[in-house]
């Protein structure tokens, strides 16, 4: 969250989307609501508003029902800018 912030170190979105797609993969809420955002919009990764969606519509912090979207997605479809 700190290179998305940007507020202890410079913010760098292509960084911020490589460990918050990390996090997402492990079910973290935080960080699949946020890479949500970024990929509705675009920012440090290539636009892809559907699974920006899904991931912010997701709800894996219930523990009964825990979604993985991620898990099946390749790390080829989401195109993290240099």
């Amino acid at each position: 969250m700190a290179y998305y912030e940007g507020k202890l170190i410079p913010r760098d979105p292509q960084k911020a989307s490589e460990w918050l797609l990390k996090a997402a993969k492990k079910n973290y809420a935080p960080a699949m609501f946020t890479l949500g955002k970024m990929l509705k919009v675009g920012d440090g990764v290539e636009k892809n508003t559907a699974l920006g969606h899904q991931l912010i519509q997701s709800e894996p912090y219930r523990v009964c029902r825990r979604v993985n979207i991620l898990r099946d997605y390749p790390d080829d479809k989401i195109k993290i800018y240099p």
